[in-house]
Order: structure tokens, then C-alpha cells, then sequence
């Protein structure tokens, strides 16, 4: 009949609170019991109060009754351990095994809390409470019964010892895998014991900030244990001996993050100096597996890859591989520790507080860490190559000195804008060339982008020629929009010509470097128009309406006769598009009516459809 109980149960003792009971073997329904639950009924200890007090709804007898609701037989609810050997006794063996540590101490590291409902002084105590874990374990003779979790661990203790023999450090790492920083549920066990904010006020334990520099994350505080930077006094070095910093400046290495990986912040949340920032490629420890990470692994760190890792030569155990180029002024001395070479993610393979190769090239990266004041640059690098430092020199590429313009529009820095093959020092490519012809195709003379696209400050093309002779020419690609209709323009290196490039109307450009455009007068020749116009429709501005082929091929008539050389340079009334507007389009921005007759001209009226001239009457266009 008791499946059939409706019932409300007021516990004798403080151990339960049944506030009613299911109607069937389902599991009892939610608020039937308090929150704190599990503490509570561990202080009914004999197996007649569990029969009274929760005997309506659960099994408490016979370890073969149905399991809804658990049976007090159960080995397991809720994740926790229980009573497979029946109620009032321990949920765990007591064979003895459970005593080894790496038995029962990855349960109590796992949830401190689920140990002190049996064996503490205080079973519910909470964060500030310093229970001691010294009830129970009265069936064992040695060392001392009845002593509880002290029996081992000592007064006071529920972890063991902060040293415990040769090698085992509940601080740090060990053989033994007995680890503080894996514990579970910190807030809610280690408070217990170092005080509500683990700083040791009112506990019997020490404060965990001496070192942590904060309790929320617990970031390590790189101080309790190093210099900073280290001098070699009494640092923690195991198989080893420390090694003096005090000649690196920490400010220009990254807070040791160039060389070593891990970095060191200037200050904690609380301006603690020495706060350990963490990296996703340099772990201290690895806590969801218990195992040691870079930092206590027992070798020396070295950002980079081996050889080259930090510029670090572990010959002469100086920093001369790479940053500074057998400078004996960078050079320790040797700890003995067997060194790691990893890319930790601070720097590059070079182990440079930033990345190492042409990518630190780019305007967007060096330029904007020198204009803000990021890196402090001249620590490694210097002007020139005769100061020595670390190469590049700034005036490796910035070479009109004294200028080191890095803004947007800093070409000037570098080179002649536009390239005049003058300006002293200037970088290559400096070829005047036809640039002083070309500058006006875009907004500004700094925008190279017509025909050299990719090729900007903020490109890697830009720098790619660094390394062969006489670095020309500078790589030419054409922004799409001068394609020529007949085809995608193109430079010739070789002939040093464009082709099929629209305001040229397609038509093969004279050299560069060399070639000009033909000078005879348009009033006696066609030469100049036709070395960008060819007749037909196969190019955006190709002459083929009306009655050109006529008067150009087969009259051989100019060109000036009919069009207005003043509005073709001046636009209409000397203001508006010229001709040569917008060549980044393939529409006439001018009008080429509007160029039809004028003064210089044998046009005397033009409507569009008739023209009327010195040659002959009005006529049908």
C-alpha cells in the first residue's frame, strides 16, 4: 500500500524535510526535499531513523526493490556517490583502497564539499567557516584513529601538505599529479579554509593572492617567484642556475613574451606588477588533463624555432642568431636547462616583439605600431646602418633622409612622388619616365594604383623587389577600369611598352622610358589624334560616325579642321571636363559635339546632324 500514500512528513530530526510524497515509484517531485539535501541527511546516521523519517517514499531495506524513487541502496544519484552497501554507510569502500590518493583524491579535488558532510567538524559550513576535516575513518589503526582526513594530511588540512617529501608540492608540479590548480568548485572549497576572498583573512589557510594576482581567473603573479626582470638572486630553477635579466629592458622585449613567450603584463586588475598574461600557445599548466604545461615542464622556453628561436644562439648563449647580429653586448650567461623551442604567438619565428618578414612591412602593421607609439622601434633598430642595431635600418627603405613621413601619403618618405630620378637618396623605383605625364589620371600623385595596383605601402608587391638589381621596374597592373575594349591592358617589362590600355585607345604606347608621342603640328598631321585613335568600333573611343572616314581616311583631311583644339584642352568656355577627363571611364566626359567649330576651326555651325564650313554648304553629317 505505500505506493499508494499521499502523505506529509515532518522530519524528527534536522536531517530531512519531506514535504509530500508521489503517488507511485516515480521519482519524488521537485521541492520535496531542500536544496541543501545531501548535507542534511548525513546526520541521520542509524538505519531505524531512515526507515522512519524516509521510509514513506524510499527503498531503505531491501537493496532489490524498484530504483524509482532511488533506493538507499543506490551506488550512485545525481552524479554523487551513495550507499550501495545500504544506508548509514560510507559511499565509498572501506576496504582501505580508498585511502590511496589516487583513489579518493580525485574525488575530493573534483568537490571538497562532498568529503566535509562526513568528515568535517562543520559538516555545512560555508566559504570562511575553517571546518576540520577530522571526523570518521575510526576502522584503521594507523597512523592515529578517529583523526579524519588529519590522519594524513595534517592539522587543519584536507589537501595534502604544501610539501610532502622529495617532489611532492600541492602548489606546483609534481610526479605524483597532486595539483592545486585542478581542483573543482573553488569558490565553494577553497574558501572554506582561505577565507571568504582567499586573500587568508579569517582562515586558517594562506592567502592565495601571494601567488595569484587575482582570484577570479587565477593569473599567476610572475613576481612571487621571478625578478622582474630577473637578476639571477634566487630564482625558482630546477636543474639549473638562474640567469641575471637585468641588463634586457623588459619594455622593448614584450615583457619577456620576445623571448620566452609568456608575457608579463605592467599590472595586475588590482596593479599588481608581474600578472602573468596567458597565451593560447603557452600554457603553465594543462588543468582539464592534470598535466604540466611550458611553463613548469622542466626546460627553457625560446620563442621561435629551433636555431633561430628569439634570435637565441645557445652556443654563446647570446641573442645574436637574428636580433642582434653577433653583438657580444647581448649575450648571458647559460642556465644549463634544456631548452623548448616553440611559436608561442608574440613575435615572430625570429622571436621579434612582432611579426618577422615582409608582412611587417605593410603600412598598416609597422607604421601604425611607430606613429602610435606601440613599439618603441629605435631599441632594436636604428637610422642608418653605421649605428649598428638590428637590420633593417629605417633608412633601408625610408632613404630621403631626414624625412620619415609614415601617414597615408607618405611616398615622400621613400621616394620622389612623383619618381623624378632627382630627388638624392631617393628610393628606387625613381625613373622619371612618363610619370609627370600620368600623375594627373587620379585624385592625388601619391595614388599609383592606375598601373600599379596591388603595388601600394599597404601591399607586399611593394617591397618584393627588395632583393635584386637594380629593382626595376616596379611591377605594373592595371586597374580594370583602363582595359581597353579590344582587351585587358598589359605591360611589356621586356619592350617597356603598354597595350591594349583604353586612353590609349588600345593602340601600343611608345617605350616608356624612352618614346614619345609624335610632335608633328596638328594642323599638318594626324599623327598625334591617330596614335590614340583608330577607326572602326572595336575601341571605346574609336572615329567611325557620320562622315569621318570620308573626311580622315579617304580626304585625308586633319582632325583640328573640324574639332577645337582650345576646348579639347580647356573644356567648354575655358571650365568642365577636357579631353582627357576621367580616362578611367569609356565615356566622353566632353561632349565631342561641343568640340565641333570655333575659332581655329573651318566649322562655322554644327547642330549635331549638319555642319555647315569654309569647304561647303550645309551638309548632312
Amino acid at each position: 500500500m505505500r505506493n499508494m500514500l499521499r502523505c506529509t512528513f515532518l522530519s524528527l530530526s534536522a536531517a530531512v524535510l519531506v514535504a509530500g510524497c508521489s503517488t507511485s515509484n516515480s521519482e519524488a517531485p521537485a521541492g520535496i526535499h531542500p536544496s541543501d539535501w545531501y548535507q542534511l541527511h548525513r546526520a541521520t546516521t542509524t538505519t531505524s531513523a531512515f526507515v522512519n523519517e524516509c521510509g514513506g517514499c524510499h527503498v531503505v531495506i531491501n537493496s532489490s526493490s524498484p530504483a524509482s524513487p532511488p533506493r538507499c541502496f543506490s551506488a550512485n544519484f545525481d552524479g554523487r556517490g551513495c550507499h550501495p552497501n545500504g544506508p548509514g554507510l560510507a559511499p565509498h569502500a572501506l576496504d582501505g583502497s580508498f585511502l590511496q590518493g589516487s583513489v579518493h583524491g580525485k574525488i575530493a579535488k573534483a568537490d571538497l564539499t562532498f568529503c566535509q558532510g562526513c568528515h568535517s567538524s562543520n559538516p555545512t559550513g560555508g566559504p570562511g567557516s575553517n571546518p576540520r576535516f577530522n571526523v570518521g575513518i575510526n576502522n584503521h589503526s594507523a597512523p592515529a584513529p578517529g583523526t579524519g582526513c588529519e590522519q594524513c594530511h595534517g592539522a587543519k588540512l584536507a589537501h595534502p601538505s604544501p610539501t610532502e617529501g622529495a617532489g611532492i608540492h600541492w602548489a606546483g608540479p609534481n610526479s605524483a599529479k597532486t595539483y592545486h590548480y585542478s581542483a573543482g568548485k573553488t569558490q565553494a572549497a577553497c574558501t572554506l579554509c582561505h577565507g571568504v576572498a582567499l586573500d587568508g583573512v579569517g582562515g586558517v589557510g594562506v592567502s592565495c593572492k601571494t601567488c595569484h594576482a587575482e582570484t577570479t581567473d587565477f593569473t599567476l603573479n610572475c613576481t612571487y617567484c621571478h625578478g622582474f626582470a630577473p637578476d639571477g638572486s634566487a630564482e625558482p630553477v630546477v636543474g639549473g642556475t638562474p640567469v641575471n635579466h637585468a641588463s634586457v629592458p623588459l619594455s622593448s622585449h614584450d615583457q619577456c613574451a620576445t623571448c620566452h613567450g609568456v608575457k608579463i603584463t605592467n599590472a595586475g586588475p588590482t596593479g599588481l606588477t608581474g600578472k602573468l598574461n596567458a597565451s593560447a600557445n603557452y600554457q603553465a599548466f594543462n588543468k582539464s588533463t592534470d598535466t604540466i604545461g611550458d611553463h613548469w615542464n622542466g626546460k627553457l622556453n625560446m620563442n621561435g624555432p629551433a636555431g633561430t628561436g628569439a634570435g637565441y644562439n645557445s652556443t654563446n648563449f647570446g641573442c645574436d642568431s637574428a636580433c642582434h647580429a653577433n653583438n657580444t653586448g647581448h649575450r648571458l650567461t647559460g642556465s644549463g636547462i634544456t631548452l623548448a623551442y616553440g611559436n608561442y604567438g608574440s613575435g615572430g619565428g625570429a622571436g621579434a616583439p612582432h611579426e618577422v618578414g615582409n608582412n611587417w612591412l605593410l603600412k598598416s602593421q609597422h607604421a601604425t605600431q611607430a606613429v602610435n607609439g606601440t613599439l618603441n622601434c629605435l631599441n632594436c633598430h636604428k637610422q642608418t646602418r653605421a649605428e649598428g642595431g638590428t637590420s633593417p635600418a629605417c633608412q633601408d627603405c625610408h632613404k630621403v633622409a631626414p624625412k620619415m613621413d609614415l601617414t597615408n601619403n607618405g611616398c615622400t618618405s621613400c621616394h620622389s612622388a612623383p619618381p623624378n630620378g632627382v630627388t638624392p637618396g631617393a628610393a628606387q623605383p625613381n625613373r622619371i619616365g612618363k610619370h609627370g605625364e600620368h600623375g594627373g589620371l587620379t585624385a592625388t600623385t601619391t595614388d599609383c594604383s592606375s598601373c600599379h595596383l596591388g603595388g601600394g605601402s599597404n601591399s607586399l608587391t611593394h617591397y618584393d623587389r627588395t632583393g635584386t638589381t637594380p629593382n626595376y621596374p616596379a611591377d605594373v597592373s592595371f586597374l580594370a577600369t583602363y582595359n581597353a575594349k579590344s582587351g585587358g591592358a598589359t605591360y611589356s617589362a621586356a619592350a617597356q611598352t603598354c597595350s591594349k590600355v583604353s586612353c590609349h585607345g588600345g593602340i601600343t604606347t611608345p617605350n616608356w622610358y624612352t618614346g614619345t608621342l609624335p610632335t608633328t603640328p596638328p594642323a599638318t598631321s594626324n599623327a598625334y589624334c591617330l596614335s590614340c585613335h583608330t577607326f572602326g568600333t572595336t575601341e571605346y573611343n574609336g572615329y567611325s560616325s557620320g562622315q569621318h572616314n570620308v573626311h580622315v581616311n579617304e580626304e585625308k583631311l586633319m582632325c583640328v579642321y573640324c574639332h577645337n583644339v582650345t576646348v579639347l584642352q580647356n573644356g567648354v568656355g575655358g571650365s568642365g571636363p577636357t579631353h582627357w577627363s576621367n580616362l578611367d571611364t569609356s565615356n566622353f566626359e566632353l561632349d565631342p559635339q561641343e568640340t565641333v567649330s570655333g575659332a581655329g576651326t573651318r566649322v562655322t555651325s554644327f547642330n549635331g546632324t549638319s555642319c555647315a564650313n569654309v569647304c561647303h554648304g550645309t551638309r548632312s553629317w
